[in-house]
């Protein structure tokens, strides 16, 4: 029932999902990494500041634009590997630099940052050189906010998966505009606008914080595993990416004069229909394939929890029948012996002895069968009486003592006397003696403490041993029917004492507890409500 090691428990990383929901956080690594070195590489080449490669620079990306996004990838990468204090700090400075330009245009000074780390090459896009535009400066300065916010959970969580998503959707929409030839949809005024690679850059990295953070965000449903997490996965991806598709060749036809624009229209939004046609159907097909499987599952967990009932039933009946049985010839094999240890001389009396011994442990044994079969069978009966419990536990260490000398230990007993329960006296007894060799066993060679004081309206009984203690995930498993925290090979038994002993305690209104460290021996604490009136004449303490 015991083990003298505690369990070994797996560090989990403080940004882990949950067990149940999926984890998307390698996917989000590879994202920020790819963004982390592309972004890396065209800052290179702007310190390199060759002036053809600045002029083409000048119309891709601006340098400070580089440096946000890198600063942005790195503080996902850290945060993901341990570091979330550095990630912060890096989120916050890319955060300052969005945040300084959108000071530049509104205030309309210079603060001399759009060319500090690399000079822009002369007539490159822009009116001011090195500036980034201001739709590029706001979407990096919320979601730099949002990659601060996300590691710390809670509210803050909530906050940045918003500020998230609206980079996110203004980076999609950025990209249909290049798409589709529309500017309005990227350029604020002539000669500001976010430049694709730029929208596709914070397109990346809102992906990769979803993936890595998705739990309260509008993105948790897409990482659960649950009959809406799975519909969202199977119909998102299509619903998103064909009217994309359809858009392109829609406007691919008009230009090549295959049709005209109502035409391209009604066939575009005849697409779309076919499409929410064809994944409504197909889903609802998978939904009802699922279902089915699950009525044939639950169907089949019927069927075997009958038959487990059944064999359980089947075992409880055994056992009682087995342990009636037993009964008999224990019985008369107690008899013979008793008559052997009287007819025996004193230096012949050894044998007889061990004998009774074993037939007493051997019945000890029979009568925890019965009585767990009839707990199961819930035919476990009480007959009360006006009870001194300090008489019952001293009887029981008195009549235990040849046990606790084999095991090489001494019980110590000290508490109040006088003290009367409402209880069966067979049943405590037998629990208060389960208790007594629970400690006696895995107690050997150390002293026993058995205490007895009032608490409050209950009385408390503790049994304190010295031996190998009891690890912290055992303390409530070793209570349950044939449970044990040791190996049957290091220490006998069939793994009910502790079981009865909590079922008798539940049973008289009381219960049963315990408190250790390996190691350091075990106290098991057996409480039980004190009478509400003394009965002299009633009371009774088997002996």
């Amino acid at each position: 029932m015991r083990t003298p090691t505690l369990p070994t428990v797996a560090a989990v990383p403080a940004n882990a999902p949950p067990e149940a929901d999926i984890d998307f956080r390698k996917v989000s690594t590879v994202l920020a990494l790819f963004v982390f070195v592309c972004a890396g590489a065209l800052l290179a080449l702007w310190l390199v500041g060759a002036s053809r490669t600045t002029r083409v620079l000048s119309f891709t990306m601006k340098a400070n634009t580089t440096v946000s996004l890198a600063l942005m990838a790195a503080s996902l990468l850290l945060s993901l590997h341990g570091a979330p204090r550095a990630a912060r700090w890096l989120a916050l400075l890319a955060a300052a630099i969005g945040i300084a330009t959108l000071f530049e245009y509104l205030a309309g000074v210079d603060l001399r940052l759009d060319q500090l780390i690399a000079r822009d090459a002369p007539g490159g896009e822009g009116s001011w050189p090195g500036r980034m535009a201001p739709n590029a400066a706001q979407a990096i300065a919320t979601l730099a906010v949002a990659l601060a916010l996300f590691p710390d959970g809670g509210r803050r969580r909530v906050v940045a998966g918003w500020l998230a998503l609206l980079t996110l959707l203004e980076s999609v929409l950025a990209l249909l505009g290049y798409l589709h030839g529309t500017t309005s949809l990227y350029q604020v005024a002539r000669a500001l606008r976010i430049s694709q690679y730029t929208a596709s850059a914070l397109f990346l990295i809102s992906l990769a914080a979803f993936a890595a953070w998705p739990q309260g965000t509008a993105m948790q449903v897409l990482v659960r595993r649950t009959p809406g997490g799975l519909l969202a996965r199977r119909i998102l991806p299509p619903l998103l990416a064909v009217p994309i598709l359809l858009g392109v060749l829609r406007n691919a036809g008009e230009r090549a004069g295959l049709y005209d624009d109502a035409l391209g229209t009604a066939l575009m939004t005849a697409g779309i229909l076919v499409l929410v046609s064809l994944l409504v159907w197909f889903n609802s097909r998978f939904i009802d394939q699922l279902d089915e499987a699950q009525r044939r599952t639950a169907a089949e967990n019927q069927r075997l929890a009958a038959e487990a009932r059944a064999a359980v039933a089947a075992r409880d009946e055994f056992i009682l029948l087995a342990g009636h049985e037993l009964r008999t010839p224990l019985t008369a094999m107690r008899l013979r012996a008793q008559m052997e240890e009287r007819q025996a001389g004193p230096d012949d009396a050894v044998e007889p002895q061990r004998w009774m011994r074993l037939i007493e442990r051997l019945s000890r044994l029979v009568e925890t069968m019965l009585d767990t079969s009839r707990l199961a069978q819930e035919k476990l009966e009480l007959q009360p009486s006006h009870l001194d419990f300090h008489a019952v536990v001293s009887n029981t260490v008195e009549r235990l003592s040849e046990v606790f000398t084999q095991a090489q230990t001494t019980v110590h007993l000290h508490g109040e006397r006088g003290v009367f329960v409402r209880a069966d006296p067979l049943r405590i007894e037998q629990a208060v003696e389960n208790v007594l060799l629970n400690a006696a066993k895995y107690g050997a060679r150390h002293d026993i403490e058995v205490s007895l004081v009032r608490d409050g309206s209950s009385v408390r009984l503790s049994v304190r041993d010295g031996g190998i203690g009891i690890a912290p995930a055992d303390q409530e498993r070793i209570f349950s029917r044939f449970e044990r925290a040791t190996p049957a090979s290091s220490f006998g038994g069939l793994g009910l004492g502790l079981y009865l002993v909590r079922e008798v305690m539940q049973a008289h209104g009381g219960s049963i507890t315990v408190d250790s460290v390996p190691g350091n021996g075990a106290t098991f604490h057996l409480r039980l409500p004190l009478a509400t009136a003394e009965a002299p004449a009633e009371v009774t303490a088997r002996s």
